[in-house]
C-alpha cells in the first residue's frame, strides 16, 4: 500500500512540474507571439512613414518647380548628383560639405545607403543629390568648393603619412646606430 501511495504520489509531482512547465512555455509562447506583433507594426509604421516623406519630398520639389516657373526663375532647379568619398564623418568632410550646400541655399537628399568604411584604411561613400542651385554657373561653383574641401582633406593626409614615414625612419636609424 505504501509503494502504491509513493507511485501516486510521484505522479501527482511530476504532473504537477509537467503543467507547471506546459504553463510556462505557454505564457512565453503568448509574450513571443505579442513581441513579434508589435515589432511587425513597428516596421510596418516606419515603411509607411518612409514612403510618406518620399512623396513629401517630391511634392515638395514639385511645388518648389511650379513657383519657380510662376516666377520666371526657370533656371532656379539646377541638380547634380554626387558621390562623396572619403573619410567623411572622422574627418567631418560630409558635415563641411553639407554646409557649404546649405550657405548656397540649396538642398540635398541622400540617394541610397551610405557605404560606411568603418577604418582607417577604407573611405566611406555616400551618393547626394543637390538641387535648387540658381544657375549652371553657381552650380560649377559650388562643386569645385565641395572639390576643395576634398583635396585639402587628401593634402593633409598624404602630409601625415609622410610625416609618419619620417618619423619611422627616424626611429628605425636610431635603433640601428644604438
Amino acid at each position: 500500500m505504501v509503494d502504491r501511495l509513493s507511485v501516486l504520489l510521484q505522479d501527482q509531482i511530476s504532473n504537477f512540474y509537467l503543467d507547471q512547465h506546459r504553463e510556462r512555455v505557454s505564457k512565453q509562447s503568448l509574450v513571443r507571439d505579442v513581441w513579434r506583433s508589435k515589432r511587425d507594426e513597428a516596421r510596418e509604421e516606419l515603411e509607411a512613414a518612409e514612403r510618406r516623406r518620399v512623396v513629401v519630398e517630391e511634392a515638395v520639389r514639385l511645388q518648389e518647380r511650379i513657383a519657380a516657373k510662376a516666377m520666371g526663375d526657370r533656371h532656379r532647379n539646377y541638380s547634380m548628383t554626387l558621390r562623396l568619398t572619403g573619410h567623411l564623418y572622422n574627418r567631418h568632410l560630409l558635415e563641411r560639405t553639407l554646409d557649404v550646400i546649405e550657405a548656397r541655399d540649396a538642398r540635398t537628399r541622400s540617394v541610397g545607403e551610405p557605404i560606411m568604411g568603418g577604418q582607417r584604411d577604407r573611405a566611406s561613400t555616400i551618393v547626394i543629390e543637390v538641387t535648387g542651385v540658381s544657375s549652371e554657373s553657381s552650380m560649377r561653383s559650388l562643386i569645385a568648393e565641395i572639390q576643395a574641401i576634398f583635396d585639402a582633406a587628401e593634402r593633409e593626409d598624404a602630409a601625415n603619412r609622410l610625416k609618419a614615414a619620417g618619423n619611422a625612419t627616424a626611429a628605425a636609424t636610431a635603433a640601428a646606430a644604438a
